[in-house]
């Protein structure tokens, strides 16, 4: 899948026809706030996309880009108590190819790729150390907006990016210490509030 997704960014790449006026390059920015399941708390994705309009009504595209999460690591439960949550600041490198249809002032996406994890480690940075990345793998991300004027896009999707949850449940009977460990992957939400810049 990774392989695929790079020829295809590739072929957009190498094209030079982003002369032309059916090629569009644009930077873009979301800010994510994760809700329901094992959510972030927060994802910021910068991305750098190649779309070519199909006709007047569709679209398709690739994009690279940054993408930096406060993840959810471990759900972790003792003596049958309230959950609670611990999170790594992580950093991946999500690579998408997009589809797409558009009018005159609106558009409905969908981005899907993979996004290997680059780094994990806890924060604040004073407090530990770096581990292997949970939130990481296979996404996709349907989002709509509106075009402002020549440049500027806005527009809200929602982020279901695959991770890996650690499940701890502690019992304690007496002296003794029963604890019970199991790895979970999720593929939780996350709310985007996207902006783009098109040249």
């Amino acid at each position: 899948m990774k392989r695929l997704l790079m020829i295809v960014l590739g072929l957009l790449m190498a094209s030079g026809a982003f002369g032309q006026k059916r090629w569009t390059l644009s930077v873009e920015e979301s800010l994510g706030i994760g809700f329901g399941g094992m959510e972030p708390r927060v994802v910021s994705t910068t991305e750098f996309v190649a779309t070519r309009s199909l006709g007047s009504l569709f679209s398709v595209g690739a994009g690279i880009g940054l993408r930096v999460a406060d993840a959810v690591t471990d759900y972790i439960v003792e003596n049958g108590g309230m959950p609670t949550k611990e999170y790594m600041l992580e950093f991946s490198a999500p690579l998408f190819v997009r589809l797409g249809l558009q009018g005159n002032n609106w558009f409905v996406r969908a981005d899907g790729g993979y996004a290997p994890g680059l780094l994990s480690r806890s924060f604040p940075f004073s407090k530990g150390g770096v581990s292997y990345p949970c939130y990481t793998g296979f996404f996709v991300e349907p989002h709509a907006g509106c075009f402002l004027g020549k440049h500027s896009v806005i527009g809200v999707g929602v982020l279901f990016q695959q991770c890996r949850v650690t499940y701890r449940t502690t019992k304690q009977e007496g002296c003794l210490v029963m604890t019970d460990v199991k790895s979970k992957k999720e593929f939780p939400a996350t709310l985007t509030f996207r902006y783009a810049y098109r040249f």
